[in-house]
């Protein structure tokens, strides 16, 4: 493969893992890292709904994702991570079953923040929340960006919300 061009992260989102599908995610994520290594990416952002019940996850769900989480140092990829409206039992709240993970190469964003990549690259991540306190957090990272990125610097925002008559059960 050509390496001609460097790839600054990878994008995933909205992988609903869930108790039948736990094998085909874990080796999409394999078949990721595979990528990232050929083209040296060491960075991926994920937009939320990692799993697909927001009621209660199965023990093996928690087991695959821990799995995968748990791989990241291997991968020698960071993971930036927002939760989205099926990994919540409360969309008001910064809780999530996504809190229960950990790796060093894990980064969880409970609520709205700003990354500072060097040279010039701002990632921004807002996590669903419902419309009014969403956009509380997105004036908030607004501010932070535009007040303390170089004016130069590509902007990136990566969110999670829901549309008009998209309802949260």
């Amino acid at each position: 493969m050509k390496k001609d061009k460097e790839v600054f992260g990878l994008f995933i989102t909205d992988i609903h893992l869930s108790k039948d599908n736990g094998q085909l995610v874990k080796s999409l994520f394999k078949q990721v890292f595979k990528i990232c290594k050929e083209r040296s990416i060491s960075k991926i952002f994920c937009g939320g709904d990692v799993f697909t019940n927001r009621v209660g996850q199965p023990l093996s769900c928690l087991d695959d994702f821990k799995e995968i989480v748990d791989s990241l140092e291997k991968a020698k990829v960071d993971f930036y991570i927002i939760p989205g409206n099926h990994d919540k039992t409360d969309p008001e709240s910064v809780k999530s079953y996504l809190d229960h993970f950990y790796s060093p190469r894990y980064k969880l964003s409970r609520e709205g923040g700003a990354y500072f990549f060097s040279p010039n690259v701002v990632v921004a991540m807002i996590p669903y929340f419902p419309d009014e306190k969403w956009m509380e957090e997105y004036n908030e990272v607004s501010r932070m960006v535009w007040e303390d990125a170089d004016p130069n610097a590509v902007k990136i925002l990566i969110t999670h919300s829901g549309f008009d008559g998209v309802v949260v059960r």
